[in-house]
């Protein structure tokens, strides 16, 4: 069972169409729970699954629902194994006390749901097998879109794409959305396209915020996606039956859906320069590659229109920022420095026998030339500890024209202990949010949050003339990190706001520098450096190739209780073991008897706040 069960993952996986999140495909359900409901449905004669997308639920307080088909005969073995064999399995798994026990999952263990590195196992395990390539979760889910634009069509993608849009941006462009797809009945209505589908002849038999526009598109791109793997998208028996019945004159007039859906299709295209488009007599023997290549020839020519215009007003924005900046900016006196540098280092401010002492030449000297501006770009490279948060600190302590520092950081989680930080030598520091409205010294805002409400407070700082500075901070993430490079276009876009800006970091080896210009599409010469020595003489690097297999976890367990006497004689030490999935960070927390933390742990803050106060393992 267990080994059918790796490989029914597997082909859910893979079959299904655009592929699911590791954690959204482990954690389905295939029957309802006390709080929650299932995410497996039998629609039409085919199996559904249904998975929630939970990045739009702060902004509009709705998840994002996907559907998905499985290939038919995939179905059939779907509903078999849940109705007969898992059922069996789970019996035996509780009378014998092994295995799951009671689970709602579909996949599942003693521990919960699956965690991803299972899939991701089953996955480099089957394509080594098969394709001679091992192809992890990652890298499947790239080529998936890949062969979905190649192979299925343009439509295949357009779930990848609205998967990253903004949930304002979608909730904003809902009118423009009915408008483009001719949705006259929701218009006629006077109601716009969501709320006619989430609100009206919605289905009771499935989940809530999934309507049947939704299943519709991605049925289609299911059924595109069966189609080429070569697999039935509904019992081929039925198809036959289909059109056997078909071929007799009852004399019922049939109705042709698809011929219908075809004539709304060109009845929504506008028509050609030459004349109207005609609609022949019988739908299904229309032509509709013409209309469909000069639909696509419109929107390729929309879309770059909108590109040059879109180039332009950052182009305004980028010269109005530095005229602003120009006619404001004054030489700053050095006592004026000082001051802003003694505040935000809590020196007496008129004590002369305090000095100021820097951690490191690099760092006095990227505060003189921020605090001095006429720079585009300066990238600051210090040591971890090396004092990076006084380069954004300090200017915003001015006492005179302090005008308002963005800082952009890359995660939620380090809002928090940024804008606590500040506040203890700044004090007007805050983090964006869509009611701010009062500029305050310093704000910030992670990557994520960088959407149309931010960029038109952004723009507005900068046409006002408040806006000092942009602080990007942890900037090597743009050349490491994946899930950065979808927010690209938007750091981007911090450079038409025509200010300075700086960008941070303690990781940025000198052959990622290159990279880290081309990834922000910056000239040649227009970006300075100034970097410290980033090595750190307290730290040994061990590399033990004689660990046993299945003795990682003990292995390094007995190395961190040799130096667990020498951090608890010591309150305020820290130590971190950094594991390489969440299954090996549970198990090892509980041999040091320590917390964990992880991303998605629903425990993480407090076990984070906990280790900071406590230290220790």
């Amino acid at each position: 069972v267990d080994k059918f069960r790796e490989l029914f993952i597997f082909c859910v996986h893979v079959l299904s169409g655009q592929p699911a999140r590791g954690t959204e495909i482990t954690s389905l359900r295939f029957r309802n729970g006390v709080a929650n409901h299932r995410n497996v449905f039998v629609l039409d004669g085919r199996v559904m699954t249904v998975t929630s997308y939970h990045k739009s639920q702060a902004m509009l307080d709705m998840p994002k629902m996907v559907p998905r088909f499985l290939p038919w005969k995939l179905g059939q073995i779907a509903v078999i194994y849940l109705t007969h064999v898992r059922a069996f399995a789970e019996l035996l798994s509780v009378q014998v006390q092994y295995g799951q026990g009671w689970s709602d999952y579909i996949w599942a263990d003693s521990h919960g749901p699956w965690e991803t590195q299972k899939l991701t196992d089953t996955m480099k395990r089957e394509t080594a097998k098969r394709l001679k390539a091992k192809l992890h979760t990652q890298n499947y889910r790239h080529a998936a879109v890949f062969l979905g634009r190649r192979f299925v069509g343009p439509r295949f993608a357009k779930g990848y794409r609205e998967e990253a849009e903004d949930p304002e941006e979608a909730q904003a462009g809902d009118m423009d959305d009915d408008l483009e797809e001719g949705n006259a009945i929701e218009l006629q209505k006077a109601g716009g396209f969501g709320t006619g589908a989430g609100r009206y002849a919605v289905r009771a038999d499935i989940l809530k915020y999934l309507n049947q526009e939704s299943i519709d598109i991605f049925g289609d791109l299911s059924e595109s996606w069966h189609r080429f793997f070569e697999l039935d998208h509904r019992d081929p028996k039925r198809k036959r039956k289909a059109e056997s019945s078909s071929n007799k004159d009852d004399g019922m007039q049939t109705v042709d859906f698809e011929g219908l859906q075809k004539e709304r299709l060109i009845k929504r295209l506008p028509a050609a320069k030459g004349g109207a488009v005609t609609v022949a007599a019988t739908p299904t023997t229309v032509d509709l590659s013409p209309f469909l290549q000069q639909s696509e020839r419109q929107q390729k020519e929309i879309e770059d229109l909108r590109m040059k215009l879109k180039a332009q007003e950052f182009e305004l924005t980028r010269l109005r920022g530095e005229e602003l900046q120009q006619g404001r900016q004054q030489p700053m006196t050095p006592i004026e420095k000082e001051r802003a540098i003694r505040k935000a280092l809590k020196k007496p401010m008129d004590d002369d026998a305090v000095t100021i002492r820097y951690r490191s030449k690099a760092q006095g000297e990227a505060l003189g030339r921020i605090m001095d501006g006429g720079f585009n770009v300066l990238t600051v490279v210090l040591p971890t500890a090396g004092g990076k948060t006084l380069l954004f600190t300090a200017p915003a302590c001015l006492e005179e024209d302090v005008g308002v520092t963005i800082v952009v950081v890359p995660f939620r989680k380090l809002i928090d202990e940024t804008v606590r930080e500040a506040q203890k030598t700044v004090g007007d520091c805050e983090e964006w949010s869509h009611s701010t409205v009062d500029p305050a010294a310093l704000v910030v805002v992670s990557v994520d949050k960088m959407h149309d409400h931010f960029w038109s407070y952004a723009r507005q700082m900068a046409e006002q003339g408040r806006l000092r500075r942009v602080v990007v901070d942890e900037c090597h993430l743009l050349v490491t990190s994946h899930s950065w490079r979808p927010h690209l276009v938007e750091l981007e876009k911090l450079k038409s706001l025509g200010v300075p800006m700086v960008m941070l970091t303690a990781t940025l080896p000198r052959y990622m520098e290159v990279e880290l210009r081309r990834s922000l599409g910056i000239g040649i010469g227009m970006m300075s450096l100034i970097r410290a020595c980033t090595v750190r003489e307290n730290i040994t690097y061990t590399v033990r190739q004689d660990i046993g297999k299945g003795k990682l976890v003990e292995e390094t367990a007995r190395v961190c209780e040799e130096v667990a006497d020498e951090l608890r004689s010591t309150r305020k030490e820290k130590a971190v073991v950094y594991c390489r999935s969440k299954k090996d960070c549970e198990e090892m927390a509980e041999k040091l008897g320590c917390g964990f933390f992880y991303a998605g742990h629903v425990d993480g803050g407090e076990t984070l706040e906990q280790w900071k106060a406590n230290g220790g393992f």
